[in-house]
């Protein structure tokens, strides 16, 4: 799988420089490395290749936030950033993403996401400071100036974790199926380096030691993302795996110079000194007290760890000790990653948590059988159309009844495919006006309004397309509405019908493939010539049309 493949590697710190190693011993035709800024991708790239000196890949250095959809975030794209994240999902927001752009630029067939997500969010976006501004409105009732109100807003929508890590999740779910992408490996975190709430380690926050609330936003980011790539990974077309150490992963160099990160930049931590204690009754101690510069920087013996910074001896020891968090190679994550590449499955949390998952059941389809034969009877004796509710969603409820009124107009889906959309579309009308139908009260009681051909509407006492109880400008939006939530008896949607069971025809036609299919899923409930069940004609059509349930 990675042998002449394009990789595309997303972050380079410890785990992504020794990935890339590993993954380079299989010989991709490309390696794309993209980082946060521009110096890192070069920094890194010339690390990796002075480590690989016989590669013959080629190497392309990249850079940017696929976190966004600007470049660069600054007063000016802020309020378009606030829209990519919390608008809705059109094609143009999608192609808006730094993260489209970039697999459209590069188109790899494969993808490895070494980004620390789950600290970029839950340690980059602080929520309790903007909400503590916000919470302070609400205190003292009062409202601050204008400007400064509108600045509270922008940072408490800025700080929620969880739409970013959303909009990602959809615009890699596009790109994929959009690019080809054959395979998506995720190098994620359990947050706390597999210990529990117990721990005594964070990353230095004052609330320590213990869980302190952003590190439990780490976590929390760590999760929802975790599981937005295990619902991911039930898309058909789709291959996502996810690895997640659960101990400290290292080990970077042993050195003297440590640095410490100031305004974007790594720099030397000066060595100062206090030679005369300070009287803590004064007022302003800290404020005024000046620290004896040594003019030399300080200087003890530690080992890096990527995003953790440094540790001492005493650090090291501590957080690695039997019983402690432990420690895993930077390398033995690598063997992972690109093991992981080629298709194993033996270190992906999907696939472990796929095996332990209760699923669809033999007995429950017995069950399920008995329970729809009594509801059937019920409804015989009361004369009613138990179709759709609502609980499925508006389009789905739409789908139901618009094949349920399908269903009374022909004896069988060859009939629908035999009958003109025209002939449809009058007869499902007529259906529809006669005096005293049940089957039309019960409809619009379900608040699903029925559109007929010339633009005419019946409509109940509510409804749930649109969801505003005054509809402006419904010309211009009647079409988007039928679509989402209204029984359309058109002659285009019955046309489109005719279409989607012909779809049903061709499953059912002599081809190898078809009889592949049918046998896998069981489709012994829907035939084209008797009468039919619109829900399970609905599940299949979803089923053919892509939105099946992934079967491993």
């Amino acid at each position: 799988m990675i042998k002449d493949s394009r990789v595309l590697f997303l972050g380079a710190g410890q785990i992504g420089r020794a990935s890339c190693l590993e993954i380079l011993k299989r010989n991709p035709e490309v390696l794309i490395l993209h980082t946060l800024t521009a110096e890192e991708s070069t920094e890194s790239l010339d690390w990796i290749k002075d480590n690989s000196p016989d590669c013959n890949t080629e190497f392309i250095a990249s850079s940017g936030d696929v976190l966004v959809a600007f470049p660069v975030v600054d007063e000016a794209s802020l309020l378009g950033e606030i829209q990519y994240r919390f608008g809705t999902l059109t094609s143009d927001l999608v192609k808006s993403s730094q993260l489209w752009k970039l697999i459209e630029k590069h188109r790899p067939n494969l993808i490895v996401d070494g980004i620390n997500t789950a600290t970029y969010v839950g340690y980059g976006h602080d929520p309790y400071t903007s909400s503590r501004a916000l919470m302070k409105i609400l205190e003292t009732n009062s409202l601050p100036e204008c400007n400064d109100l509108i600045e509270m807003i922008k940072c408490s929508l800025l700080s929620q974790a969880i739409p970013p890590l959303i909009r990602f999740t959809q615009v890699l779910h596009l790109a994929m199926l959009e690019f080809e992408v054959a395979r998506y490996v995720k190098i994620s975190t359990s947050g706390l380096g597999g210990m529990g709430f117990n721990i005594q380690y964070t990353h230095g926050d004052l609330d320590e030691p213990g869980c302190s609330p952003r590190l439990l936003g780490k976590v929390t980011a760590a999760g929802v993302f975790n599981q937005l790539l295990w619902t991911l990974s039930h898309t058909p077309g789709l291959d996502i795996k996810l690895l997640i150490p659960t101990a400290l992963v290292g080990w970077d160099e042993i050195t003297t110079k440590i640095t410490e990160r100031k305004d974007g930049c790594h720099a030397e931590i000066p060595l100062v000194d206090c030679e005369h204690p300070l009287d803590l009754s004064a007022e302003n101690v800290f404020t005024t007290h000046r620290p004896l510069d040594l003019g030399k920087s300080l200087n003890v013996v530690a080992v890096g760890s990527g995003e953790n910074g440094y540790y001492a001896i005493g650090d090291m020891t501590t957080i690695t000790t039997l019983g402690q968090m432990g420690c895993i190679t930077k390398e033995e994550v690598g063997f992972a990653v690109a093991e992981s590449l080629e298709g194993s499955t033996r270190y992906d949390v999907c696939a472990a948590m796929d095996s332990s998952c209760l699923g669809p059941t033999f007995f429950a389809a017995f069950e399920r059988h008995s329970v729809l034969s009594k509801m059937q009877e019920a409804d015989r004796d009361i004369d009613s159309h138990s179709v759709a509710i609502g609980n499925l969603g508006p389009t789905v409820t739409k789908h139901l009844w618009e094949l349920e009124i399908l269903r009374l107009l022909r004896s069988s889906l060859a009939e629908i495919i035999d009958s003109t959309a025209e002939d449809l579309a009058a007869d499902a009308e007529l259906l529809l006006m006669a005096a005293n139908t049940n089957l039309r009260s019960q409809i619009l009681s379900h608040q699903m309004p029925i559109l007929l051909e010339g633009s005419r509407l019946l409509l109940g006492a509510a409804w749930r397309v649109p969801d505003e109880k005054d509809p402006q400008n419904v010309t211009e939006r009647m079409e988007e509405w039928a679509q989402e939530g209204w029984i359309d008896l058109r002659i285009d949607r019955m046309n489109q019908w005719k279409d989607d069971i012909g779809r049903v025809a061709d499953f059912f036609s002599e081809s190898s493939k078809s009889r592949q299919i049918r046998s896998r899923y069981n489709w012994r409930s829907v035939t084209l010539h008797d009468n039919f069940n619109v829900g399970e004609v609905l599940g299949l059509i979803y089923s053919l049309k892509g939105g099946n349930r992934k079967l491993f």
